[in-house]
């Protein structure tokens, strides 16, 4: 794992943000499907998402592909990347290692490696209509001030984990949680649809302790629905260990109301499941920041840079093609 302090960031970007040339494969070769696309293992599926672990070697690049869905992907170690869409400029990324990102679907690029080491993202296709996209944490969207749930509160030595909430669609929020070392922290919420993502290892057991364990690896990922037995995300480690939750509203129903106690919350060993989520402080920037995980500052309070301003599409959505 990195620095303790390192942490991810969503942010939208252009894709005229970083000009280059125009790659031959991306003008020439007609784009497979996702699925069909070899870097791009198919992992886990259901009617909300289907999601791929992706892995491209140093100076390599995938194949022509399509992304006909909105999507968000998640890096797993630093990356340097190129995204070349037929007819468009080239973009130039710095990736961060565990860094989240949301895209709209409805483009084709070829991803080219362009560093020394591997490549790998976890992409998470989400096969639900997402509507608009919101700040909460994180502003992801560069005329709408973030809009944090709560008041943050001063750390406490007795806290197992931080939790805190980072943008949302209309039917998907994005969580990063930080779990201490030697602690764990309860998964089930019975009002959402979950996918967890780790960042970091860590070991998926059931609460009441009886039934098999799961062992996560970094980009390894597990779905809880509404009814399934609680579990519990345990820390083994000497360090803190991360993972990104990808809350889902259950079909045919409406955004779940927030609990009673939202935002950041200082989740004591003894906390139930809604008070045990507390803030982690994190600012819209491009590229990782460098800030200590025990300094709970509010989201609105952190100085901040805001993210650039995004075209807006007919809808007035944002629109952004990654990876």
């Amino acid at each position: 794992m990195k620095a303790k302090w390192a942490w991810h960031a969503v942010l939208l970007v252009p894709l005229c943000a970083s000009a280059g040339n125009q790659t031959p494969t991306a003008q020439t070769a007609a784009a497979v499907p996702i699925t069909s696309e070899p870097h791009h293992h198919l992992s886990l599926q259901n009617d909300y998402v289907k999601v791929y672990e992706v892995e491209v070697a140093p100076h390599e690049s995938t194949l022509l592909h399509q992304h006909d869905r909105d999507y968000v992907y998640i890096t797993i170690g630093d990356a340097q990347v190129t995204s070349a869409i037929p007819g468009r400029q080239e973009v130039h990324l710095k990736l961060a290692d565990g860094e989240a990102r949301f895209s709209r679907g409805g483009f084709a690029h070829v991803a080219r490696n362009d560093a020394d080491t591997p490549f790998r993202n976890v992409t998470i296709e989400l096969l639900r209509p997402q509507g608009e996209l919101r700040n909460l944490c994180l502003q992801v969207i560069a005329n709408e001030l973030a809009a944090c749930p709560g008041t943050p509160e001063k750390s406490a030595p007795a806290a197992t984990h931080t939790a805190w909430p980072e943008f949302k669609t209309g039917e998907t929020r994005v969580i990063l949680t930080r779990v201490k070392p030697r602690q764990k922290v309860n998964l089930r919420d019975s009002r959402w649809e979950q996918l967890i993502v780790a960042l970091d290892e860590g070991v998926i057991t059931f609460a009441a302790g009886k039934g098999p364990e799961k062992s996560l690896r970094p980009g390894g990922s597990v779905w809880l629905g509404r009814g399934d037995v609680a579990r519990v995300f345990q820390n083994g480690g000497d360090k803190e260990a991360r993972f990104i939750t990808l809350q889902m509203q259950p079909k045919g129903s409406q955004e779940p109301a927030p609990a009673a106690a939202t935002g950041p919350i200082v989740a004591a060993r003894s906390a139930t499941r809604d008070s045990a989520k507390r803030g982690s402080p994190h600012t819209a920037v491009e590229g990782p920041s460098s800030v200590p995980m025990s300094s709970v500052a509010a989201c609105c309070t952190t100085k901040r840079r805001t993210a650039p301003k995004i075209p807006a599409t007919a809808s007035g959505a944002t629109s952004a093609e990654f990876f």
